[in-house]
């Protein structure tokens, strides 16, 4: 259901989705320390491509949003150059120290079990 209304009504969901990413990162008018300032959130979780025209990243329990409201977190946007020994180097110039990168670049889905 929600592929076929992505896809019938792009906009619609575009901002219904937009609209729960804001307000699980409201933060009572405080940034969270680490975390990501509402004026970011546009930056971070808008896409400029419509639902289902690359895969939604589906966040049911909202755990995700916990942690960045907490500050345990950080998100950057941008593109990777090169791993490095201590991290990932950015095409920007950013490196970002990381002890383990999990990469999640596909999906194998199993529609219906096979049925």
């Amino acid at each position: 259901m929600l592929f076929w209304f992505s896809r019938t009504f792009p906009g619609t969901v575009k901002k219904a989705l937009f609209r729960k990413v804001k307000k699980l990162l409201r933060n009572n008018g405080s940034e969270p320390e680490g975390g990501v300032a509402q004026a970011d959130v546009k930056k971070h979780f808008l896409p400029k491509y419509n639902p289902w025209d690359q895969r939604i990243c589906l966040v049911l329990d909202g755990d995700l949003f916990h942690a960045i409201n907490s500050g345990s977190v950080s998100v950057v946007t941008d593109h990777i150059g090169q791993f490095t020994r201590e991290g990932i180097a950015l095409k920007s110039g950013r490196h970002l120290d990381a002890d383990i990168v999990v990469t999640a670049t596909g999906l194998n889905i199993d529609v219906f079990s096979g049925i």
